[in-house]
């Protein structure tokens, strides 16, 4: 930022794992098992490969099997198929599979929080320029955290 006039900067640290994701969606998912051997979901996600390669192994088929529809809307910001406490899609795969029809599972806010993995520790440091006349022309963003799924981020 050397250009800058102005440097501002700003560190938050999350010191222990106290923080529920607790977004303001609730859980939810639809599943159907088809007549050719698929099974067909709708889930709200970030990464439907991620979320395919997931649910595929929770329900123990070949991933070709799943197919995801992402609703425009929404995201659950990645944790609801990665923490294995909180997987909604689990229980509507079983529902559907034991009874042979659609099932839409919906987690009350209470069950959210009883199910809910705890986010992991992070440090973010930002950094922003400003030129003269008080107009961003910089902006620098280093976190250290680690995913849900255990990969350093």
């Amino acid at each position: 930022m050397p250009k800058a006039h102005v440097v501002a900067s700003a560190t938050d640290l999350n010191q222990g794992q106290s923080f529920s994701y607790a977004q303001l969606e609730p859980p939810s998912v639809l599943a159907r098992f088809n007549p050719d051997g698929t099974l067909e979901l709708w889930v709200p996600n970030q990464a439907p490969e991620r979320c395919q390669a997931a649910i595929a192994k929770q329900a123990g088929m070949p991933p070709d099997k799943i197919l995801i529809h992402s609703p425009l809307l929404g995201g659950f910001y990645g944790r609801h198929f990665l923490c294995e406490t909180a997987v909604v899609s689990l229980q509507a795969i079983q529902l559907a599979k034991e009874i042979g029809r659609p099932v839409k599972v919906v987690w009350s806010r209470k069950d959210e929080f009883l199910r809910d993995a705890w986010r992991s520790m992070a440090a973010v440091r930002f950094r922003g320029g400003l030129d003269d006349k008080g107009i961003p022309i910089a902006l620098e963003a280093a976190s250290a955290t680690e995913e849900p799924t255990g990969n350093q981020g």
